[in-house]
């Protein structure tokens, strides 16, 4: 008879009455980490629906200030376009410092606005920060290739040819041929003509159907037949 009595030490060492002991101690501890966690699940998500939200937001009031600064510009006189540009900065400064889409398309429109009064360094600084809020977007390239423009017209070759060689190496970018041909233009005004030469023969090479690398090919001859290259 001995030999089938359970003592209450041997029930209690057994592995699936000293987890059910380990829960009914801590059951407060457990239920309250349950509830903590469920918590923050409910806050990750109101917190990316309220960003989410914001988001849309901005972008529909950028909508509406390009809308403004836009529409029916071509009619306005000098005087008017110069006061609907600055009430477009206006509303445009809150956006400014943002990061993503919404900063990218702020600074984008302040700098075309920049570009439009022939104030091409505000315009570069707009564009590049455009470019760097928003660097996988499709517009990046393109900010980085109008801020080369604005360089040029600064007479910062140097720059420039900085900013064409990341718009040129942009994949899916409309104007890499144009960048491309524009890097090699300027490395030849600073006498870079290895620079030059690499960037023509790129442009020829992944290029050759298009109108600007016959360009290109054309450069090609004539430094090789300077002894430039």
């Amino acid at each position: 008879m001995a030999e089938n009595v359970i003592t209450l030490k041997e029930k209690n060492d057994s592995p699936n009455d000293k987890v059910e002991s380990f829960m009914l101690r801590n059951r407060v501890v457990i239920i309250s980490c349950a509830v903590v966690l469920a918590v923050a699940a409910v806050l990750v998500c109101v917190i990316v629906g309220i960003s989410d939200s914001r988001k849309k937001k901005a972008l529909a009031e950028l909508d509406s200030i390009e809308y403004a600064f836009t529409k029916a510009s071509g009619s306005l006189s000098d005087e008017e376009a110069d006061l609907r540009r600055d009430k477009a900065m206006e509303s445009l400064s809150p956006y400014l410092l943002k990061g993503g889409a919404a900063g990218s398309r702020a600074n984008l429109l302040a700098a075309d606005i920049a570009f439009q009064r022939k104030d091409y360094e505000t315009a570069s600084a707009y564009y590049i920060a455009a470019a760097e809020a928003s660097k996988k977007s499709y517009n990046a390239p393109l900010c980085y290739y109008n801020a080369a423009v604005c360089e040029e017209e600064l007479g910062n070759v140097s720059a420039a040819a900085g900013y064409y060689k990341t718009a040129s190496e942009a994949k899916d970018f409309l104007l890499v041929t144009h960048s491309l041909f524009s890097l090699g233009r300027v490395c030849e005004e600073l006498g870079d003509f290895a620079g030059a030469g690499s960037a023509y023969q790129k442009l020829a090479d992944n290029y050759p159907s298009d109108e600007w690398a016959k360009l290109a090919q054309s450069r090609l001859i004539f430094l090789r037949t300077e002894g430039s290259l």
